[in-house]
């Protein structure tokens, strides 16, 4: 349904290009993708196929709350979330549609009136660097074979100590 609300909300000479999520493939039926299939403005793209090279060669990104926004955004194509992401409610230049009534306006909007701005999202990015320690997740969930406490302990010391600083508690030493 969304995806029909979303077909219909683009100009005229606009496509939509679908690109399944490569976790959602194979659980959805054949049926599904054929009355997709019917939608005429709209092309299936497989899902193994990258989306940096979607993101750089469109318009404009509608999405849930995908990377295929903070993507989008870092190469300044305009981007409305459907959904919450990490960065689609704090980034102004990103458009939250609330109700698919407001869809065909926002992205009237965002096509002809939207303006990067490149220094909002440099200090936004380097919020995230500040605010962010080095841990390696495959090790301390056990993918890389490393299963012993004391380097997962370890490993983790830094992430503990961040979260302590910003609940205002004693870090570990």
């Amino acid at each position: 349904w969304l995806i029909k609300q979303v077909a219909c909300s683009l100009p005229i000479h606009y496509k939509l290009y679908v690109k399944e999520h490569p976790a959602m493939f194979g659980y959805r039926s054949r049926q599904y993708y054929k009355e997709l299939k019917k939608i005429p403005n709209l092309k299936l793209i497989r899902p193994s196929v990258t989306s940096l090279d979607l993101v750089k060669n469109s318009k404009l990104i509608i999405t849930l709350s995908s990377n295929a926004g903070w993507e989008a955004i870092l190469f300044k194509k305009p981007v409305i979330t459907l959904g919450d992401g990490f960065y689609s409610t704090i980034i102004p230049m990103i458009k939250k549609c609330n109700a698919v009534e407001d869809l065909p306006r926002l992205i009237k909007e965002q096509l002809e009136n939207f303006h990067y701005d490149e220094k909002l999202l440099i200090h936004f990015i380097a919020a995230i660097f500040r605010e962010s320690v080095d841990v390696d997740l495959l090790q301390l969930w056990g993918v890389d074979g490393g299963d012993k406490m004391e380097k997962k302990e370890k490993e983790l010391k830094p992430l503990v100590n961040l979260l302590a600083e910003k609940m205002n508690l004693k870090p570990i030493i």
